[in-house]
């Protein structure tokens, strides 16, 4: 059920982890590549991967949610049990569940049915809602870890988790 390299034990926990920060990570880019062309009026290249990442974010998230609650039963491990992962639960899904609509409304169809302003707008503040809630999600989960951090510096490293989350709160 893992892998050791002799220092480090790396198991379904470890990928279920890894999957949830490179999601936020993903979801917080497009955010913050649409405040950049939004403030820019510049150059429009950065909108150009802002859907791709936006929608390799939800992809991720989602294997991580399945991993989560499904992956990890199956393989006799558990997710985190406190009662802040409990209370987390939630704002991920709402999470998720709007990201999900902000990748079904990503298409040209949906964008003429809308209208190009109403769509432009409800994708932005849909997906700076569901990206703050993505961030109380890994904040509820992660912020006993992160306080244990800035207190005693042990480990060395804070879990990825942080410079992602700080990444998230810049782009909200």
């Amino acid at each position: 059920q893992y892998l050791t390299d002799g220092i480090w034990r790396f198991d379904l926990t470890i990928l279920n982890k890894s999957l949830g920060t490179a999601a936020l990570f993903l979801v917080a880019l497009s955010m913050f590549l649409t405040g950049v062309a939004f403030f820019s009026r510049g150059s429009s290249r950065p909108l150009a991967y802002r859907k791709y990442y936006g929608l390799a974010g939800f992809w991720t998230a989602l294997v991580h949610g399945l991993v989560n609650h499904f992956g990890l039963p199956a393989a006799g491990l558990h997710a985190e049990r406190k009662l802040d992962a409990l209370l987390s639960d939630g704002p991920g899904l709402a999470a998720l569940v709007l990201f999900g609509v902000m990748a079904a409304l990503s298409n040209a169809a949906a964008k003429g049915r809308l209208g190009g302003e109403i769509w432009r707008k409800t994708l932005r503040y849909g997906g700076y809602a569901a990206l703050a809630l993505a961030l109380a999600h890994t904040a509820l989960l992660k912020g006993a870890s992160w306080g244990k951090f800035f207190r005693t510096f042990d480990p060395v490293l804070p879990s990825l988790s942080l410079p992602a989350a700080v990444f998230a709160a810049a782009a909200v």
